[in-house]
Formats: C-alpha cells, sequence, structure tokens
C-alpha cells in the first residue's frame, strides 16, 4: 500500500513538472510573437521604430493619377480595406470631380493590406475599375494609422511631385471641394505655395501616461508635459513641400500611434507651424444643414446615406443665399432635432 502510494505521489510530481515546463515553453514562444515587430513591423505596431524601418511599400500603385503638369492639388483619403460603400460614395458626391474654377485635382483612396484572398481578389478589381487605390503593405489597424499616413505622404512625395497642395482626410468626412480650392487658391495669390499646414489645430494638449489608455504617450519616446501644435487628423492640407517634409522627417522621428499628433511632433522637428482654419472641422459634426455646410472645408462623421443625402441636397440648392436669418434658423431647429 505504501509503495503505491509512493508511486502515486511521484506520478503527480512528474506530470506537473511536465505541464509546468510545457506551460513555460508555450509562454516564452507567445512572448516571442509579440515581440515580433522588430523582425517583422509590417504585422504590429510597436514603440522606438521610425518610419524607414518599418520598410513602407506598395502592394498596389496606381498609375497616371497625377499625370497633370499643373495639378493643383491631390487628395489622399485614408480608408479601411473593406469600406466599399464609403469610397462608392465619395466617388459619387465630392470625390468626382476633377477639376474646380480651373484648378485641376484629384482623390484617391489609402487602404491597408489584408491576408483574406477573396477581399484582395475584389480591392484588385476596384483598383482596375476606377485606378484610385493606394494600398500599403502594413496591416489595417487604429496603431497602423499614421504609418497609412506616412505612406500616403510618401506616395505624394514619389509621384505628385508637380503637385501645388496635399490634403490628407478620411472616407467618414464630407470635403467642400470649392470652399478648399476657393482658400487654397487665396493662400497662393497672397502667400505663395510654400510652407503650408492647414487645418483645425489643437493647441494645449497634454499626452496620457496611463499604460493601456488609447491615447497613452510612452515617456522615453515624447518626453516633454505638452505636445506641440497639431492639426486634427480627420481632414487637413499642406503646401507639397510640406508633405515632403513631413515624410523625411518621418524616417528618423519614432512612430507613435496617435496620428495627428505624431504629424503634429514631425512638424515641429521640420519648423513648419501648422495653422488654424475655422472652416475645418474639429470633432463630429452635428447633422446636415445647408447654410452651415456650404461655409464649411470639411464635416466629419458621415455615414455613406448620410453624405449621400446632403449631397444631393446640396446640389439642389445650389447657389442659394443664406441669410442671417437663415442660419438662425437652422441653429434653433438643430437644437430641437439633436439626437
Amino acid at each position: 500500500m505504501k509503495t503505491v502510494l509512493q508511486s502515486t505521489r511521484i506520478w503527480a510530481l512528474l506530470t506537473s513538472f511536465i505541464f509546468f515546463a510545457a506551460y513555460t515553453l508555450l509562454w516564452n514562444i507567445s512572448s516571442e510573437k509579440v515581440a515580433a515587430p522588430h523582425s517583422d513591423p509590417k504585422k504590429k505596431y510597436s514603440w522606438h521604430i521610425t518610419a524607414a524601418e518599418y520598410h513602407l511599400d506598395f502592394i498596389i500603385n496606381p498609375i497616371g493619377k497625377c499625370a497633370d503638369s499643373d495639378l493643383f492639388l491631390v487628395v489622399m483619403v485614408t480608408s479601411k480595406h473593406a469600406h466599399f460603400e464609403a469610397r462608392a460614395t465619395i466617388r459619387e458626391t465630392w470625390g468626382n470631380a476633377t477639376s474646380i474654377m480651373g484648378y485641376k485635382l484629384t482623390t484617391l483612396f489609402v487602404i491597408g493590406r489584408t491576408d483574406d484572398s477573396n477581399l484582395q481578389r475584389k480591392l484588385v478589381e476596384e483598383s482596375q475599375t476606377y485606378g484610385d487605390l493606394v494600398q500599403m503593405d502594413s496591416y489595417e489597424s487604429y496603431e497602423n494609422l499614421t504609418l497609412k499616413t506616412i505612406s500616403a505622404l510618401k506616395w505624394t512625395s514619389i509621384n505628385c511631385k508637380q503637385a501645388k497642395f496635399v490634403m490628407k482626410t478620411d472616407d467618414d468626412m464630407f470635403v467642400n471641394y470649392p470652399r478648399l480650392v476657393r482658400i487654397l487658391a487665396e493662400y497662393s495669390q497672397t502667400a505663395g505655395q510654400e510652407n503650408l499646414m492647414l487645418g483645425c489645430v489643437v493647441s494645449w494638449a497634454f499626452p496620457e501616461r496611463t499604460p493601456g489608455k488609447k491615447w497613452y504617450m510612452d515617456p522615453s519616446i515624447f518626453p516633454h508635459w505638452l505636445y506641440p501644435p497639431y492639426c486634427i487628423g480627420a481632414g487637413y492640407v499642406m503646401s507639397s513641400d510640406v508633405a515632403h517634409k513631413l515624410y523625411m522627417t518621418s524616417l528618423k522621428v519614432p512612430v507613435v500611434q496617435i496620428e495627428d499628433v505624431y504629424l503634429g511632433i514631425c512638424a515641429e522637428k521640420a519648423g513648419i507651424k501648422p495653422q488654424n482654419h475655422p472652416e475645418f472641422s474639429c470633432w463630429k459634426n452635428a447633422s446636415y444643414r445647408y447654410c452651415k455646410f456650404r461655409e464649411l472645408v470639411t464635416a466629419h462623421g458621415m455615414k455613406p446615406r448620410d453624405l449621400t443625402n446632403a449631397w444631393a441636397d446640396m446640389k439642389n440648392q445650389d447657389g442659394r443665399n443664406c441669410s442671417p436669418k437663415d442660419k438662425l434658423f437652422e441653429k434653433v431647429s438643430s437644437l430641437f432635432n439633436a439626437k
């Protein structure tokens, strides 16, 4: 009986040891996979890696979208690869224009890579149909949004050197091209076509220092107590020289997952001062109102159906003048109709 108990105890100890060893091995293997960004940064965002170390390449690289020698504005819309409806809606609405007031412009969509063969096939078909997709060789994620913007800057720096201005925006935005082109044309005539970064500028923003928070900023990356001024990432415009300077600066500055803050850091290092403009939206806009939208450059948080309806109404009322009474009525109505 005693021998049986001893054998049972020995067997239990041996089993526990094997289990512990297997668990430790698996944990170590798992830990190595999490640390993989340094050997394969395309798969997962990591601190302390500059844009140069990500080796940003393009899977889909359109040709001819910046062929015009007198191209005035190129608009890069960051879009999730599966957002087919959002891209289609933009093509049918504000993104359809190729010339405003005689100034030529072009609109493209920047998307991430996917391992889904069916989705990739659809993206290739979409690219063949419209020729406006730029697919970066980094996966879709919130953390990689910064890489997507850097990819957009790289693509324009290579392919659109003759463009006067570059805009970065998102696929849930309304962009008032006539209003934007008018502002840029006036800027060109008065201040030239260089050293411009224009949008809704955030100043006096403090870094989040709590690990695990969405906007956490590692002190070893940015040790200062205050962020430099930066443009809200939903929509801003810059002269082409600034777009190139920001891209070149990103090659030397460790990438952080807060896209607009990162561009602000790069702008400060490149000696660029973002300029605030009241017609660029800072946060998600309230519901559509004609008199309000006709005086905006960008409006944030537009679903495809809402964008389609807003665009149709703006076309129907094109040329209508908004009196102070009309604007007041819209403001009062929006208060009662607010959700």
